[in-house]
């Protein structure tokens, strides 16, 4: 497989350190006009840009109802439990990276235009490439903070002082016309796997307008990529998030990994993994979570006679089984269990591993993400060198986006429905089809089901119930885990808990803060209630 071998000489010179997150021209720096002045240049410039770790967000999935992390010292905890401020690491972290690469993605369209010796094609394509960046960051930004400080050039260290926060419709708007713009100039499939095309600035042009609520936008974005002939469902689930799924047809884009050593992701198996082996189990599902995988009749665990709660892994999507590692699991050189006294065959008991020094590590909710890991890691001496490529955008959420917005655009049709049962019908999943007829309201249940089990632990739930307006609703409580004793035994059952309670202020928390050393150089008006 290609990998992006990126160079560290470009890396450091669009990425040096600043003081001023928007300001990120250094005096001592080339020009843009001098580095960028031939095609080797741009390609460079612009492979660059592919290794933003923004890309990867992962962690976004602890601030949700799909799952929290495992140790409170990480800064996504504090927002999950409602204490940040605009002082937080995490909050920080994302407002810097972005506008490091959002600056970057301007510098490379400014040199390009100005390039000699280049075929127009080429200059287009990286134009292209750069302006599908800069558009996937700033979503980012404004899905988080909202209206964000909006600019389409390079910034001179006085300009950078200057700026104001533009409305956040106002620059999705911009940038669906940007997609719509270069899709054209993209290739239909990359001559280099893994390079933007014109299926994913459509893609994602479908992404930001459903998060704008607008919904024929949107449709007619996705259904272009549908009609591109191009992308197809992958036939196993599974697979898809493992190494031999990286060139699948259904990913669209993903941020790739070079198999080298410290270019690895979060999703490594001592980063993700049980403490059985010296992981650290960063993430851990909910029970929530897993009570929203429908049972294999295709009925909720509510009203389907196969739901057993004191077996309650059983008959279920088999979604559940490829994306979490629950109790009596096969996992890894064995099976897993989190529940003393009720094991399957050679599990490991994380309870066991306490004497170890290492209780801090155990997988609180007594779940675990299996979705990225790659257990032939374990083998190789390879566990802190995970090089599977994250998925960025796929076809499955393509056809999910479509579903949504016809559905919000009451334009209700077959093609709604096969939308969703092209992705139920998958062959490694096989759930029964979803029948035409229903209402808008059971059709909107489904459809967001669907989103949250399919696309768990990809980065996109925080951004659905925060444009859904259900964040207060399903964050403001305390998360539950597994049974925390053989259920078969247990009557009435009870399920772990204790290790954080969930703070959602729907006045305030829709949108976080700007990074207070934003306030204080650029005088940036900060969001409510911050």
């Amino acid at each position: 497989m290609k990998k992006y071998i990126l160079i560290s000489f470009i890396i450091t010179l669009f990425y040096a350190c600043n003081d001023d997150i928007l300001d990120i021209t250094s005096q001592t720096e080339l020009t843009t006009d001098l580095f960028m002045s031939t095609e080797q240049d741009l390609y460079f410039a612009t492979n660059a840009l592919y290794s933003s770790s923004s890309f990867s967000n992962l962690y976004l999935e602890n601030i949700t109802d799909n799952c929290t992390n495992n140790h409170t010292w990480d800064p996504p905890y504090n927002i999950a439990i409602g204490s940040a401020t605009p002082y937080n690491q995490y909050v920080f972290g994302f407002w810097d990276n972005n506008y490091r690469y959002i600056q970057s993605a301007n510098r490379i369209i400014e040199g390009a235009a100005k390039a000699q010796d280049i075929e127009e094609a080429k200059r287009l394509q990286y134009i292209g490439e750069a302006k599908f960046f800069r558009a996937l960051m700033f979503e980012q930004l404004v899905g988080l903070f909202g209206d964000v400080p909006f600019t389409t050039s390079s910034l001179s260290p006085e300009e950078a002082l200057e700026v104001t926060r533009t409305d956040k419709s106002e620059i999705r708007a911009y940038l669906a016309n940007d997609l719509t713009e270069i899709a054209d100039d993209l290739p239909l499939v990359a001559e280099q796997w893994g390079r933007v095309t014109k299926g994913a600035a459509l893609a994602l042009k479908s992404r930001i307008m459903l998060y704008d609520g607008k919904w024929a936008e949107a449709a007619a974005a996705a259904k272009e990529v549908m009609d591109l002939g191009v992308y197809s469902l992958h036939s196993s689930y599974e697979e898809l998030f493992q190494y031999e799924g990286e060139q699948s047809s259904e990913i669209i884009l993903s941020r790739q990994y070079a198999d080298l050593t410290g270019h690895r992701h979060q999703m490594t198996i001592e980063i993700g993994s049980s403490v059985a082996y010296d992981g650290w189990a960063n993430w851990l599902p909910t029970k929530d979570l897993i009570d929203d995988y429908e049972c294999i009749d295709g009925l909720t665990i509510d009203s389907s006679p196969l739901y057993d709660e004191k077996h309650p892994w059983d008959n279920r999507d088999p979604r559940l089984h490829h994306t979490i590692v629950y109790p009596g699991r096969e996992y890894l050189d064995g099976y897993w269990t989190s529940i003393p006294g009720f094991d399957f065959g050679e599990a490991k008991v994380y309870e066991d591993m306490g004497d170890k020094g290492l209780s801090w590590n155990i997988p609180k909710s007594g779940y675990m993400f299996w979705k990225y890991v790659q257990p032939q890691d374990v083998y190789t001496d390879n566990e802190w060198e995970g090089h599977i490529d994250l998925i960025l955008i796929r076809y499955a959420e393509v056809l999910l986006n479509y579903a949504e917005a016809k559905l919000e655009a009451g334009d209700i049709d077959q093609s709604v429905y096969d939308a969703i049962n092209e992705i139920r019908q998958r062959p490694s999943v096989n759930m029964p089809i979803i029948t035409s007829g229903k209402n808008q309201s059971e059709l909107r249940e489904i459809i967001r089901r669907e989103r949250r089990v399919e696309l768990v632990f990809e980065g996109l739930r925080l951004f659905d119930i925060r444009r859904w307006r259900i964040a207060e609703d399903v964050m403001n409580r305390t998360p539950y885990g597994s049974p925390e004793a053989n259920p078969a035994t247990m009557d009435p059952i009870t399920y772990k808990t204790g290790w954080q309670v969930n703070v959602f202020d729907p006045a305030r928390d829709y949108l976080w803060p700007i990074p207070q050393t934003e306030i204080d150089k650029i005088g940036l008006k900060q969001n409510p209630n911050w």
